[in-house]
């Protein structure tokens, strides 16, 4: 793998934005042209016309063939790198977990703008959202969403769905636990066909 430490500012500046990071990935590695880029990020043609050429500018991608035809020839790019390293260093960021906070922030945006659309689409003037502080079926302390006073949240149209919990497992069992969560992520994330959903998984050791 070819890899290349970022030096420049500028550049590490971009590949530390969440958002423009993002516009890297469809030329990381292979080549891709602007349009199936667009297509394949949702985006439209002209708004990643005007991301490539801030990439072209930073050195991060370039030109790699031409593919002559009537009128203007189609441009096929690629990542200068396979990888690219960004020291902590060159960032605003003090540490690695406000870099990750910050790096994590739009996609929990997304997540729950997505998730709220469609739970308020079933709520009423007489039913309203608001938190449920019960226990629940296995006698555990549970905070839940829940429209109006019930004993369940509703399901929500769309198979959209979100729950945080704290669990209790041997070092083998979450050994096996996380390999089952990467091995979901890797039957999915190839897909294209379909609606857009974006996908949460993770496991991660308490910190008291």
């Amino acid at each position: 793998m070819n890899s290349l430490q970022v030096s420049d500012p500028q550049v590490a500046a971009f590949l530390m934005d969440p958002i423009k990071r993002e516009r890297v990935r469809p030329f990381l590695g292979q080549e891709n042209t602007v349009k199936a880029a667009a297509e394949d990020l949702g985006i439209s043609i002209s708004l990643m016309h005007h991301h490539t050429k801030k990439m072209l500018a930073l050195g991060l991608v370039q030109v790699v063939r031409e593919v002559p035809r009537a009128g203007k020839a189609i441009l096929w790019y690629r990542s200068v790198a396979d990888a690219f390293y960004v020291p902590f260093s060159l960032t605003s960021f003090e540490t690695m977990q406000a870099a990750y906070l910050k790096g994590e922030a739009p996609w929990q945006q997304r997540f729950t703008e997505g998730l709220l659309k469609v739970a308020l689409q079933i709520e009423t003037p007489e039913r309203t959202w608001g938190a449920l502080i019960r226990r629940d079926q296995h006698g555990d302390f549970d905070v839940t969403s829940s429209i109006g006073p019930d004993q369940e949240a509703p399901e929500l149209p769309g198979a959209q769905w979100s729950n945080w919990t704290e669990i209790h497992l041997t070092p083998e069992e979450a050994l096996a636990l996380r390999t089952e969560l990467q091995n979901i992520w890797l039957r999915y994330r190839g897909k294209r066909n379909g609606q857009r959903y974006l996908l949460r998984l993770g496991l991660a050791k308490t910190v008291d």
